[in-house]
């Protein structure tokens, strides 16, 4: 086998790596997402966490991570989660910096603390709502349809 041969298939078993990771981080940000829809976030988080050091240079897992340690009011972590997201991802993701710059706030005495998770977890569950609206099931709140 050739100098040009070898490298072709070092090329591709890097390919095949790279792609077998991805698959991995995948698998665990679902299956971290469907544990923190049951309330177990601290398996969602493990699951993110495992993610997060397969791909470091991937938001995602870090982002969905601090929106586990948000629910659990872990508020510290959470803001260390949305700051990392935003080093990764320097022009902004989701929301991660409204969220850190209201746990921020809340940590210095701006804002009660909890208010952003106050307001995170109501606007989840009005997305949830919605979705069932959309599938026909009658969703109501103080008589009025949403």
């Amino acid at each position: 086998m050739g100098a040009k041969e070898s490298h072709r298939g070092e090329n591709e078993q890097s390919i095949k790596d790279e792609f077998g990771r991805k698959i991995i981080v995948i698998h665990d940000l679902e299956e971290g997402r469907a544990a923190g829809q049951k309330g177990d976030h601290d398996t969602a988080i493990a699951l993110f966490t495992r993610a997060a050091g397969i791909d470091p240079a991937w938001p995602y897992p870090v982002y969905d991570r601090a929106f586990a340690h948000l629910l659990k009011h872990e508020f510290d972590a959470a803001l260390a989660d949305y700051r990392k997201t935003l080093e990764l991802s320097p022009l902004g993701y989701f929301v991660a910096a409204t969220a850190a710059d209201m746990l921020t706030r809340e940590a210095a005495g701006e804002f009660p603390v909890g208010l952003y998770a106050a307001f995170a977890t109501l606007e989840h569950l009005r997305s949830v709502l919605l979705g069932f609206s959309r599938l026909g099931i009658e969703c109501r709140t103080e008589g009025k349809d949403l």
